[in-house]
């Protein structure tokens, strides 16, 4: 499609590789318009029983670095530019086992929400988006088992697909959406 792309391997978990992410994205392009913090992992259990040590990695990759990644943001994007947050469903449709993970990707949409505050009067638009169940190798095997009884709940009657979540971030990055922002978007197919 006549773009280009650049890998650069970083670790959300340490602050010089977020900070290294950002420099060489900048000194390849020249400047940043759009930044989709789309870098998370997961893991579930109950809140009786969850690790300490794996609570600490969702924290450390899923909020610090999160954090990080959008002060670079802030600093970075070019006025008029756009930062799109991906967060999760569970923020919205609390069930057993997800606390941990969804209580980090909360935190995300918050700092979004406030962030759009903050860069508004940049013309620099903030948002984020909620995935469902969305059909990758990702999806976990606990999920995947459950898949029928998420799907007859979803009014679209199946699993996301990639491509669901990404006309939704290309959305919020055009110009068509230029009046919106603070906001977070469900493209679950109607179960949240």
């Amino acid at each position: 499609m006549g773009g280009r792309a650049l890998a650069v391997r970083a670790d959300l978990a340490t602050p010089q590789d977020i900070t290294r992410l950002f420099e060489e994205a900048v000194n390849e392009i020249g400047g940043l318009y759009i930044v989709v913090n789309n870098a998370g992992i997961r893991a579930f259990g109950d809140i009786a029983d969850f690790p300490a040590d794996e609570l600490d990695r969702l924290l450390a990759v899923n909020v610090r670095g999160s954090f990080l990644a959008l002060q670079q943001a802030a600093n970075l994007v070019r006025d008029g530019g756009r930062i799109v947050n991906i967060s999760t469903g569970h923020t919205k449709r609390p069930g057993p086992r997800v606390a941990a993970y969804a209580g980090t990707k909360a935190a995300v949409e918050y700092f979004g929400h406030v962030l759009a505050k903050e860069l508004g009067s940049r013309q620099i638009t903030v948002n984020g988006v909620l995935p469902g169940l969305t059909d990758t190798d990702g999806l976990s095997p606990e999920f995947r088992a459950n898949a029928e009884e998420f799907i007859a709940q979803t009014p679209l009657g199946r699993l996301g697909r990639p491509g669901d979540i990404a006309d939704v971030v290309a959305l919020l990055v055009s110009d068509d959406a230029r009046r919106v922002t603070g906001q977070t978007i469900s493209a679950t197919g109607g179960l949240v």
